[in-house]
């Protein structure tokens, strides 16, 4: 199991702005403790979504907005649906807005 405190920086460090292009389907947001966070886009190995919710509800008890994507349901022009992610995960509704840390799990690794 990977641990949260030893990727923080690494999480922090992953900064990416971009505007729209294609569609991204949010799985689910995983809010903060104190109500609002900065955001953390989450993008889940193969084995999909479902596999990743505790990694990002974890991230989120570190007082990030942490928003579940599925590497899976990823267009295929990945940075254009990246670029997507980051934007919807920006509208979530605990989200701070500003920069973005973004964490690829697996497969979402290798898309991002």
């Amino acid at each position: 199991m990977i641990s949260l405190p030893r990727i923080a920086p690494v999480v922090l460090g992953l900064i990416i702005f971009g505007a729209a292009i294609t569609p991204a389907c949010a799985q689910q947001e995983f809010s903060p403790p104190q109500g609002k966070g900065r955001v953390v886009v989450v993008v889940s190995g193969h084995d999909g979504a479902a596999a990743y919710r505790g990694f990002a509800a974890q991230i989120a008890q570190l007082g990030y907005d942490a928003v579940l994507f599925d590497a899976n349901n990823l267009a295929e022009n990945e940075s254009a649906a990246l670029r997507t992610a980051i934007e919807q995960a920006q509208r979530m509704p605990h989200a701070i807005t500003g920069k973005v840390g973004l964490v690829g799990l697996s497969q979402g690794g290798a898309k991002c």
